[in-house]
């Protein structure tokens, strides 16, 4: 009983960590399948994807299908560069994870409204014109 249980768990053991070592992570390109690799701007991909075309992940200058779950993240993802993470099959990639890479990623809304605030007035000016130092009233 002990023997089976041990083998059991053993093969458990190692099926566990086949899945989990057949995962890699690419750096690369989402494009469609109609402009591929060709390096067309973010607005072509945008519109061919808006007629129909699937998304595709680029990775020198390979062009890679990915799964259903994977190509609808993708498409909002589409002319920019990515990290994904997932399992390659053929051409096919089973996406477990798809994201912008750090160069990519968006600046935070308090980035991109950051507004420079005005220089502070400089003491001589903020108590009046002719006025430097301390006045004795401020003593």
């Amino acid at each position: 009983m002990k023997r089976r249980f041990t083998t059991t768990a053993a093969l458990a053991l190692a099926f566990a960590f086949a899945t989990m070592a057949s995962a890699d992570t690419w750096k690369g390109l989402v494009s469609d399948s109609r402009c591929g690799a060709k390096g067309a701007s973010k607005a072509d991909h945008k519109d061919c994807l808006a007629k129909g075309e699937k998304a595709v992940f680029v990775k020198d200058g390979k062009v890679y299908k990915l799964d259903e779950k994977g190509e609808k993240t993708a498409r909002e993802l589409a002319g920019r560069e990515v990290d994904l993470t997932g399992t390659l099959k053929e051409d096919t990639i089973t996406v477990e994870k798809i994201g912008l890479t750090k160069t990519e990623a968006p600046k935070t809304e308090a980035r991109r409204l950051k507004l420079r605030s005005p220089t502070p007035p400089s003491p001589a000016r903020s108590r009046g014109p002719g006025l430097r130092g301390p006045t004795r009233d401020a003593r």
